[in-house]
This record gives C-alpha cells, structure tokens and sequence, in this order.
C-alpha cells in the first residue's frame, strides 16, 4: 500500500513558491542520470526531498538513484552518500546504501537526516560522510522505542528542531514520530487511523502525511498530504489546521478557504511564514503567519521554465528547504532538476546624478546624463514602454541634435525593472549669431565697435574703442547667456582716411596799418577761417600782427589745420 501510495505521489504531486522572486535552474539537466557535475552539466533521477546545512550547502534526497547528493553554493554535485544500489548499509560514503530516500534535514551541527522510504529507517549521515541507523528496525511497524527497536512504515520527511530532535512524517503509519538526540522515539501526533481529527497527541489524525518543518520556536507543520491541508503542531502535541480546504484545489485565500492538491514538501523562513511544495498543481504557495495563502512562483502547469514568478512552471516539485540567507531549493522531481527562488526586490527608481553644467549645452556637442540605482540602468526615450537605447549609469547624447528641449528616461533592472522611470531632461542651445558695424574714421579718430547678437563680446585687440593709423578689420566673438560661443567671427572693417595737407599763403607777410591782404588756402575741399570766412580765400585788414588759422575738410570729411602770420 505505502509503496503504491510512493509510487502516485512520485508521479502526481506538485511544489510551488511565489513571492518577489526569481525562479532558476540551480543544479540538473533534466535529464535523468546521476551524473556529478557542475549546475545543468549535472543529472538526477527523481530528487525528492532538499534541505541546506548552516554552510549554505543544498543535500539532495535523490530518490530514483538511492544516493544523498550535495550541492555547494556555487553549483557543483557531487555523491555525499550512497552506492546508487538499493540497500541499508550504514558505511562512509558511497560504501552505505539507501533505498529511495525521500526525506532531507540538517541540524545545526551539520549532520543530514534521511528519511530512507523504503527502508523503514531514519538514517543519519555526519559531516564526513559516515552513515548510520538512528532508529528503525527496518521491519514495518509503529513501535515507539530507542534506536532500531522503534519502527516506522515508509517515513517520507524529516525535520529538526532547536534542541537537536527530529521528527519524522511517518507517512503510512499516518502519524508523525519524535527522535531526541539519544534516538528515543515517540509518536507526538496521529492516532494511526486515516482521518483530520484536530486534537491534542494521539487523538488528532492524519492522511498519508508527508513533509514537515519546524518554525524554530516549536511548532512543527506537516504536509498533510491527501487531506490536502497544512496541519500544525504545537509544542504541546496540539494540532490544527493552518490552511487548506480538504478539497483538491489551486485557490488562494485564507485557512480553510484556500485549497492544495496532494502538498508534499513544507519548510518556514525566519519570520514564520510556511512554503510549501503543492505537488499536483505544480506550485510553490506561500502561507503568512495568518494562514493567507497566496501562489509565491508557478503557473500550474507542467514545465521547466525560469522566470519570475507564476511565470515561471514546475513539474511535481516534491521538496523545498530554505538555505539561510533566505534563499529556496526546490527538488522538481519530474524535471530532475533542483530549482532556486531568489528574493527579486525590485529596485528604486534611478536617482539622476546628471551634473547641472551638463542640462545645458550648446548646439552641435553631445552631453552626459547619470543615473544611478542597484542593478542594471537602461535609458529609453519615453516614458513607458519602447526599447532601450542605451545601457550604463551614463548616457551620451548625440551631437547632432537641434536645437531645443530633450528628455531620456532612466530605468533600472535587477531580476525586474524599477516601478517607475525618472524623468532627465537637458537642452541644446543656440550658438549666438553676432553682427557688428564697420566704418571710417579719419587718421587720428576713434571707432567704437558696437557688436549684438550675445550676451558677451571677445574684441580682438581687447578692446571695442580702436584708433588704428591703416584701414584694417577686428574680428569680434559672441557668448550667448547660456555660455554658447558663437561659430564663426563678426567682422568690423574699418577704412582709415588720410587728413588732408591744408595751405595757406597770404599776398604780403608784412603791410601797414589800414592796408589789407587776401590769404589763399588750398588743399581742401571747404575751409573755415578763425575770421568766420568759409571762402578759400579770405581778405582781412589787421592792426596789429595777427596768426590767421584755416582749417580745411576734404571729400571724406578728414580736416587739417595751417597756421598763417600778417604783421602790419
């Protein structure tokens, strides 16, 4: 009956776990074999029982191969015990013998329990390897007693406590057994009889129970596995039920509201909540301490495919353990693969670390935008959806963009993508196009340059006010008040004019008084005498020695002055 019952179960059941997670192959090609390797280069037949040691090591109950595989954190299988021959040969290593094991715990000293099925016996494996009887006779039975006088009938799990006792999932017996440490064992709940009695010890009842786990603080949980329920145990032998419906069903709710079908494998994490490997649905569920049950990964439907959460499919997962950082292993038995949950905490929103100089450029450069966050930042044009453009805590912009206001959107990616994406803006300013006058000036004046177009001016020379004695050109730069230089140089010409060479001659140097003389300026194109005349020749009748002044303007305007001496 019991092997019959192993038989269905091996086939039919189903392990789920669902939270914030990702699920991965950690260890096994699919494919069954027992071949010791590293990750999928490894092979399995059948696991169904995992648990981890305090080291974060993952033992494998691998059942098809009669063996107690061991996993390391970084991948790698190898035989911790069995020939691979069915048996019960207590021995070091390969020389001891199982017979398909399905049932896997650790205490804190480092030993593995093994819940050998077919054996009737629970075997206990040191951290070298060396493998012994810690009670069962091997002969089918219920007897409480000390060591190998005590019997089971195909115990399927196995757990420990705080205080260093395990105990066992008597499955056909429909009881669940106690071991202390010097191997006195006990019946702490069942009364043998099929049935979901909630009592106190022996008066409760069970259906072909099948895994358990303690929660550290003495209660024991027991995969109740064809009442389709999650039972607990309190310190005190008092059983109730914590979820589940009695009926064959996937449904998410609360205690007896929520369903399982055929739950197999349970194990709690450090704040009391209870996962549980849900065989037939192909699920891992997750109960709070509330008794909610919510799917934490699996779609409930056969398969191998890793991803987030109910994304992710399973097939018959028979066994889950916690390693302790949090982490869970799941022993898929019909993909003959082991299974890991990551916790996926889906990262903040990028904080945008762009520098503020870089949120304004000029035209025809690129700029800078930073982010950071954990994980992966990926940069996207919109705001929602599209395809990344770039990938990096920076980005760089192109220089070929126009003029004007942009915005890129910084998102980060660890096993899922921030909630949101942050807003980075930036924008491409206009160079400056600066115009300038030119002119003429007269030798010996003055020319103020007056550029516009910026905010700014570079003058070649240094200085907008210039005096040159040739015709030349000043190149002029703009700064626009975004700090934009313009492109290409203003020029003011600037044409210098020579001053005309004024004459001035008179008719007598010396006459007497009352006489007059006319003084002739030439050079010029108008004149005006110091007399007020404007003629270039000017008569005047001076009294006493006088200095006449002419000065003359040609056609650009340039004037000059002479200097003329009548003594009369």
């Amino acid at each position: 009956m019991k092997n019959q019952l192993f038989l269905i179960l091996l086939l039919a059941i189903t392990f789920t776990n669902y939270r914030s997670q990702v699920v991965s192959t950690f260890a096994g090609s699919g494919f069954s074999g027992s071949v010791n390797a590293i990750g999928a280069a490894a092979s399995f037949n059948n696991p169904f029982g995992v648990c981890s040691d305090p080291s974060g090591n993952i033992y494998v109950a691998d059942n098809g191969n009669h063996k107690i595989r061991k996993i390391t954190p970084t991948g790698l299988v190898t035989t911790f015990a069995g020939s691979g021959l069915g048996g019960s040969t207590d021995g070091l290593g390969a020389v001891a013998s199982f017979s398909n094991p399905t049932g896997v715990c650790s205490d804190a000293s480092g030993n593995i329990y093994v819940a050998d099925n077919n054996n009737h016996k629970i075997r206990k494996i040191s951290p070298i390897g060396l493998v012994t009887t810690l009670a069962g006779s091997g002969t089918i039975g219920a007897a409480n007693a000390t060591g190998t006088l005590a019997s089971f009938y195909n115990p399927t799990g196995v757990c420990s406590d705080a205080n260093g006792n395990i105990y066992v999932a008597d499955n056909n017996n429909n009881k669940i057994r106690k071991i202390t440490p010097a191997g006195v064992v006990t019946t702490l709940a069942g009364s043998g009889s099929i049935g979901a009695v909630d009592a106190v010890g022996t008066l409760a009842s069970f259906h072909f129970p099948y895994g358990l786990c303690s929660d550290g603080v003495g209660n024991i949980y027991v995969a109740d596995s064809y009442n389709h329920k999650i039972r607990k145990i309190t310190s005190t032998g008092t059983v109730t039920n914590l979820a589940g419906s009695g009926n064959i069903g996937a449904v998410d709710a609360t205690g007896i509201l929520a369903s399982f079908a055929y739950p197999i494998s349970v194990s709690s994490d450090a704040f009391g909540n209870v996962y549980v490997a849900d065989f037939n649905n192909h699920k891992i569920r997750k109960i709070t301490t509330s008794g909610t049950v919510t799917t934490f990964a699996g779609s409930g439907t056969p398969g191998a495919v890793d991803a987030i959460g109910v994304l992710a499919s399973f097939s018959n997962p028979a066994g889950i353990c916690l390693n302790p950082v949090g982490d869970i292993y799941i022993a898929d038995a019909g993909n003959h693969k082991i299974r890991e949950i990551t916790l996926c905490v889906a990262p903040s929103a990028p904080t945008n670390t762009t520098n503020i100089s870089n949120t304004q450029i000029c035209f025809g450069n690129s700029t800078t935008l930073s982010a950071i966050s954990s994980g992966t930042i990926n940069w996207y044009s919109t705001p929602t959806g599209g395809s990344s453009i770039n990938t990096g805590v920076n980005f760089i912009t192109s220089n070929t963009l126009s003029v004007g206001s942009y915005s890129y959107y910084a998102e980060a990616t660890t096993c899922t993508n921030s909630a949101s994406r942050t807003l980075i803006s930036f924008t491409i300013n206009a160079l400056p196009i600066v115009t300038v006058n030119s002119g003429s000036i007269c030798s010996g004046q003055s020319f103020t340059i007056t550029p516009n177009g910026a905010n700014t001016y570079t003058f070649q020379g240094g200085s907008a006010i210039v005096n040159p004695t040739l015709t030349t050109s000043y190149t002029i730069v703009g700064t626009s008040t975004a700090g934009c230089i313009s492109q290409t140089f203003a020029t003011s010409s600037l044409t210098v004019y020579a001053n005309p060479i004024v004459t001035a001659v008179s008719n007598a140097s010396l006459i007497c008084i009352g006489q007059t003389t006319s003084l002739t300026a030439g050079g010029a194109i108008s004149y005006s005498w110091s007399t007020g005349g404007s003629s270039n020749i000017e008569v005047v009748t001076p009294t006493v020695t006088t200095i006449y002044t002419v000065t003359g303007i040609d056609l650009n305007g340039c004037s000059n002055v002479n200097l003329r001496g009548t003594t009369p």
